[in-house]
């Protein structure tokens, strides 16, 4: 599978159709083309909306002038048009349009200007060469001249076009310091590029209407695996519902193929508009679904984000916390974790991690029998099914430009998304400001950089040392990439200290010099004790001991893992929220909230270590990374899900047979 994804879209230039499979679209022509690889991004197109139309005009005018503005705006609207959209820390929103099977531009949100760039693609290029308004040419040969030159374009403007024997091949940048390439393809004359123009015009319904066929199967394929699912398996069919459009698809699906599931919808304060509520009751009330709202708690709400802060990349807490734990103590109550599917609208041409991911799966965080419902339906297909067979309408915010529907300050948004949610939702967003600014004060040192850093929504990379490394040599400023020394970061670090003295527990590893690490419990269990707990028991397979009232641990342990894992148990006694994640997926309900561990029933397999939000922040993302590095951090959280996924399948929960899908 390429970086693009696993889709592939096939287009033929005689009906101006896309087609989703070969062999569908051999039904009609013969003459398919996959133009999946001219996209740069992931491929997963969507239609065209009034907004990406409005961005693209605005782009233009600023590059080109209102002529092309006009002239690339009146062709969209004109020709069949699906627009792809990527994103990049530093390109940040991307949108790659595409016109009857070849790229008339790409368009990117400047995080450098705060504006928006566009890049002629193959169609544009020939329009503008045609035009003249491309008026420096430049042949081939002196191209690669100039392509061996490391040169800067932010900020540049200036394109030529780039020629080989009279024949359009690329576009480039006019700089300083010579031509630099953009975009290089298989040479054309502009006369046959703007043919593409010629072909038969289409509609969105000409293509719903191509492509019904196809529709039909994969209708056909839910309904064989929702029958499977809880005619043979008998499991209640249950659905978070979240508003967006891949949940829509689900329930226009389960209702088409005749299942009757539970929905269930979390609204979580200041995070959840009120136009997303009012949606899903109409939604529900339209298909005639049974809906439980469930109002996450205000106070807990703020106990967590004292404690872990405002969710970012690499560490969005926030989804398992404040969705997946209340969906499924509602589950588990209602009917029994085991006796239930959790329909998603998971689609297979999202992203990487969703494409090597099957439609049948065992969540083994909850121990919950998953199905992705959707599975196999890209984008454009998924906006053809709710326009033309569901006729449903979508959430209002796809049409602002929001590409997905989350929570107003989701750190997986770009910066212009974010800016959009400044837009529209100004009192939501005016909640999570101090959040940002705590994460803010501590990546950047002086007020200029603050600024830059805040106008940028640059918090979201705060554990992601790479893309804030990039992001910030492009912007010229200087980010402090958080070490041990920095106690502001979390009040557990400061609990991790060099010293030569040798403690109740202590972590030997040999860095820093010829120190070692040391972890110092005495205070943080004098502050336990004294706030809730006379005795902390804890047990695994090669660790167990007792933390008494005299505020000391008898302990014996193999490996750094062990110790950590001690560490975890400790911290989820101090800091328990009673969120009720390691209590639901306790199989042998040996925990009590908040957590408390009955050892008369505990069996030592550790799952509580690894759900648990808390103690994976204090002791995998912040206390192991700053052992180790923050990539072994990550590998070791990989492997220890890999161990618990392996743990929940032997246990029995795993259906009997998978369909094929």
């Amino acid at each position: 599978m390429s970086d693009r994804g696993p889709l592939k879209l096939y287009y033929s230039p005689s009906l101006n159709v896309y087609f989703f499979k070969m062999s569908y679209g051999r039904r009609y022509c013969d003459d398919l083309i996959d133009v999946s690889k001219r996209f740069r991004f992931w491929v997963d197109p969507r239609p065209i909306t009034s907004r990406d139309l409005e961005v693209m005009s605005r782009a233009c005018c600023d590059v080109f002038g209102s002529d092309v503005a006009y002239l690339f705006e009146g062709i969209c609207r004109e020709h069949l048009t699906i627009v792809n959209v990527g994103n990049d820390p530093v390109l940040d929103h991307v949108y790659e349009f595409m016109v009857n099977g070849e790229i008339l531009c790409t368009i990117n949100y400047d995080l450098k200007t705060l504006s928006f760039n566009v890049v002629p693609g193959k169609l544009g290029a020939a329009l503008l060469y045609i035009r003249g308004i491309c008026n420096t040419v430049i042949s081939d040969e002196r191209m690669r001249t100039f392509s061996s030159y490391r040169v800067s374009v932010e900020g540049c403007r200036y394109f030529v076009a780039v020629t080989r024997d009279g024949r359009l091949c690329g576009v480039a940048l006019r700089t300083e310091r010579g031509f630099v390439p953009i975009k290089i393809w298989s040479p054309a004359y502009p006369e046959e590029v703007l043919s593409s123009l010629d072909r038969v015009r289409r509609t969105y319904r000409e293509l719903y209407e191509f492509n019904e066929d196809y529709i039909e199967f994969l209708v056909e394929k839910v309904r064989r695996a929702v029958k499977w699912l809880e005619c043979e398996e008998g499991r209640r069919g249950v659905v978070g519902f979240s508003g967006g459009k891949d949940s829509l698809l689900t329930l226009h699906l389960l209702e088409e193929v005749d299942s009757d599931p539970l929905v269930i919808y979390v609204h979580i304060p200041y995070a959840d508009t009120e136009v997303t509520r009012d949606f899903v009751y109409r939604v529900c009330s339209r298909l005639g679904f049974s809906l439980e709202v469930v109002e996450y708690s205000l106070d807990k709400l703020l106990s967590y984000l004292e404690t872990l802060g405002i969710p970012v990349r690499g560490f969005r807490w926030c989804t398992p916390l404040w969705k997946l734990v209340p969906m499924f103590k509602l589950i588990k109550e209602k009917y029994g974790l085991d006796k239930v599917v959790s329909y998603t609208g998971s689609r297979r041409y999202e992203t990487f991690r969703r494409s090597v991911r099957p439609p049948t799966y065992i969540d083994s965080e909850a121990g919950v029998l998953s199905h992705c419902i959707p599975y196999n339906f890209p984008k454009l297909l998924e906006y053809l099914y709710l326009w033309y067979r569901a006729r449903t309408p979508l959430h209002p915010d796809y049409y602002r430009g929001f590409e997905r529907i989350s929570c107003v300050m989701c750190p997986h948004r770009t910066c212009l998304e974010l800016k959009m949610s400044e837009m529209h939702y100004s009192e939501l967003m005016s909640f999570w400001k101090k959040y940002m600014e705590k994460i803010i004060n501590v990546m950047f040192s002086t007020e200029k950089e603050r600024e830059i850093a805040r106008s940028r929504h640059l918090w979201r990379f705060f554990l992601l040392h790479q893309e804030l490394q990039r992001v910030t040599k492009m912007l010229g400023i200087r980010y402090i990439y958080p070490t041990v020394s920095l106690e502001e970061l979390n009040p557990f670090l400061k609990t991790v200290q060099r010293s030569e003295e040798v403690l109740e527990l202590s972590i030997p590893v040999k860095r820093w010099n010829s120190y070692s690490l040391e972890v110092n419990l005495r205070s943080v269990l004098r502050m336990m004790v004294n706030r809730r707990v006379d005795e902390v028991y804890f047990a695994s397979d090669e660790v167990q001991g007792t933390v008494n009232s005299r505020g000391y641990v008898v302990i014996s342990y193999r490996d750094l893992d062990t110790a950590l894992n001690v560490l975890k148990v400790l911290i989820m006694t101090l800091n328990c929220g009673a969120c009720g994640h390691c209590y639901l997926n306790c199989d042998y309900e040996a925990i009590e909230l908040p957590f408390t561990v009955i050892p008369s029933k505990c069996v030592g397999c550790q799952k509580c270590l690894l759900v648990c939000p808390i103690a994976r922040y204090y002791v995998d993302m912040v206390i192991y990374s700053r052992l180790t590095s923050l990539r072994e951090a990550k590998g070791r959280m990989i492997r220890l899900k890999r161990l618990y996924a392996e743990y929940v399948k032997k246990r029995g929960v795993a259906p009997s047979h998978t369909p094929t899908h």
